[in-house]
């Protein structure tokens, strides 16, 4: 699957993007784009991808925050370490 995403993401996810299981999430999720207001707009999905090649990336720290409204989601930090820790960890950080 041919997915728009900076070239550096593209080397590294690649593998991915060919699995059968990725054309069906990405069917869901046009469906469900289709169904209800979904944040981020479905171009911005892969937003922060582009924001900052592969090699430069330091740390990803993943979680799901609720975006209600238009404009309220954003990228909290810039992301070669992977360092796992708990939301509360974090938060007393």
């Amino acid at each position: 699957m041919n997915v728009k995403i900076e070239e550096s993401w593209r080397q590294q996810l690649q593998e991915e993007f060919n699995k059968p299981y990725f054309e069906k999430l990405v069917a869901f999720v046009k469906s469900e784009y289709e169904r209800a207001h979904i944040l981020p707009l479905g171009h911005q999905i892969f937003h922060v991808f582009n924001s900052c090649p592969f090699e430069k990336v330091k740390v990803v720290i993943l979680g799901q925050d609720p975006y209600p409204n238009p404009g309220q989601y954003y990228v909290r930090f810039p992301a070669q370490k992977i360092l796992f820790m708990t939301s509360a960890r974090v938060y007393r950080r």
